[in-house]
């Protein structure tokens, strides 16, 4: 059975122009200690040195690198850092522009066992499988020049 969870806490810079994607930049900055899952329990261990090991790194850090058209949306090609490993992450979204608002909607797999999230008894994949689905939802407005 699937867990779902969120984080309370984070940072974003964005700037994005869909008439210049070259100029596209997306920065995200995730704040691990804010994870909520709906069990005291189960959001302590999370934190703990097994899973987002928060005390050593309390940040995750998404850097995009590359934005491209990807049919009626997105494809963010970049940088993933967290828990002591950086490694390549695409995030697919749709952004949907209202003057100076936008909503951006998108998904990302990740492996988690090259994250280290999981180790020990926990790297086994029968309990929690190794690809894990992100989704988010990014409600942005437009900062004055």
């Amino acid at each position: 059975m699937p867990i779902q969870g969120s984080f309370e806490r984070w940072t974003a810079q964005i700037r994005f122009d869909e008439a210049d994607l070259a100029t596209a930049k997306i920065a995200v900055d995730v704040d691990l200690a804010s994870s909520s899952s709906g069990d005291a329990s189960r959001d302590e261990s999370i934190q703990g040195p097994q899973f987002f090991n928060t005390a050593a790194h309390p940040t995750a850090r998404f850097t995009s690198t590359r934005v491209s058209k990807a049919g009626k949306g997105y494809i963010a090609a970049g940088t993933l850092a967290l828990n002591g490993v950086t490694r390549p992450a695409r995030l697919r979204f749709t952004l949907k522009i209202d003057g100076d608002r936008a909503i951006a909607n998108g998904t990302a797999t990740l492996s988690r066992l090259a994250f280290k999230v999981g180790t020990d008894e926990w790297q086994a994949t029968d309990q929690i499988p190794d690809a894990v689905a992100v989704t988010f939802t990014v409600r942005a407005q437009r900062k004055a020049s």
